[in-house]
């Protein structure tokens, strides 16, 4: 764990990375391709995220007393936020996608 805390602190680059590489170059034992290495990747770190949110709702009482809209240490108002444009950009994505042209 301590290499990869590591590496995000100092070039900048997140677990879902070091996984998408170790998956692709075959540092694994088997080496995947490109596509199932990202799709597994962004999983993973969506499965840590969820789970991260879960350890973090559970803890009562440990955000300031004057966080309103708080639920253990979640800012609730920041998510109901920031969930619309995710799920825009989720269903719109692909479609955007297919309209620009893929280089020559």
């Amino acid at each position: 764990m301590l290499p990869g805390g590591l590496l995000t602190g100092y070039i900048g680059i997140s677990v879902e990375k070091v996984l998408f590489v170790l998956l692709a170059s075959g540092a694994l034992g088997r080496r995947e391709h490109v596509r199932s290495a990202a799709i597994t990747s962004v999983t993973f770190v969506g499965w840590l995220s969820g789970v991260s949110l879960a350890v973090r709702a559970s803890r009562a009482g440990t955000a300031s007393p004057d966080a309103r809209d708080y639920v253990g240490e979640v800012p609730w108002r920041l998510v109901a936020t920031a969930l619309p444009g995710v799920v825009l950009g989720t269903m719109l994505g692909p479609r955007v996608n297919r309209w620009v042209p893929l280089p020559a």
